[in-house]
């Protein structure tokens, strides 16, 4: 999605990343807004597009406050610091909270079946599993990784 549409969008979308929108860059972005919140367009299937990745975060909540509302099945992983040889275990106390500082990885997950997803950095290329990658969480064996379901 990222780099349809030819050069004109990937400027679109640097200058947001950036935040240095200019007016003209700001009138061809309002061209695309949609107020269809059907289907597609729905708050847990539409893509949206941020700045920072505060603004995801906002938005992330709300997307768990729908479907908490809705009374599904929210769970909860928290991050642990381990080294393979078991020498330090630091649990999840001392990991910073800055996603920047612990490989992209949030110190803890709230993830539901049927949540949209996606890759922030390259798994396996050969797979496609590449940064930008989005799909669907539809399996469902978090439970032996989670503290258990918070059914909300």
């Amino acid at each position: 999605m990222r780099q349809q549409g030819g050069r004109t969008f990937i400027d679109e979308l640097n200058a947001l990343r950036v935040e240095e929108l200019t007016s003209g860059h700001f009138e061809i972005l309002l061209g695309k807004v949609s107020t269809d919140t059907s289907n597609e367009f729905s708050i847990e299937k539409a893509l949206r597009i941020y700045p920072t990745n505060d603004h995801v975060a906002r938005h992330n909540e709300k997307i768990l406050q729908s479907f908490e509302d809705k009374g599904t099945v929210i769970y909860t992983i928290k991050a642990q610091d381990q080294l393979i040889d078991a020498k330090r275990n630091l649990g999840n106390k001392d990991l910073p909270n800055d996603m920047n500082k612990t490989g992209g990885l949030p110190k803890v997950l709230k993830i539901f079946v049927g949540a949209k997803v996606m890759l922030r950095s390259n798994i396996d290329v050969s797979k496609g599993l590449v940064n930008g990658n989005m799909g669907f969480y539809y399996r469902n064996d978090l439970a032996k990784f989670s503290e258990g379901p918070n059914i909300c």
